[in-house]
């Protein structure tokens, strides 16, 4: 359930009057089936609206944060 409802997030539409929009990064340690624990980079785009509601526009869990990553983001 909780994957469908993530998935249904990252493929809603995304309003398009922002004033700002911040992105920034930082390290999560996850556990792999399989695998183990491993720390990852999470990147997050967070939007501002004219009226100052915030909202997380999208987030990536990749293996660094480098530009190379951000590139991928972006």
């Amino acid at each position: 359930q909780v994957l469908k409802e993530v998935e249904a997030f990252r493929h809603r539409p995304i309003p398009e009057d922002m004033a700002w929009v911040y992105l920034d990064g930082f390290f999560l340690k996850v556990l792999r089936e399989g695998i183990g624990v491993e720390r990852e980079a999470v990147h997050v785009a967070l939007g501002v609206t004219p009226g100052g509601q915030r909202q997380v526009l999208g987030f990536w869990l990749l293996p660094t944060e480098s530009a190379t990553a951000w590139e991928e983001v972006l």
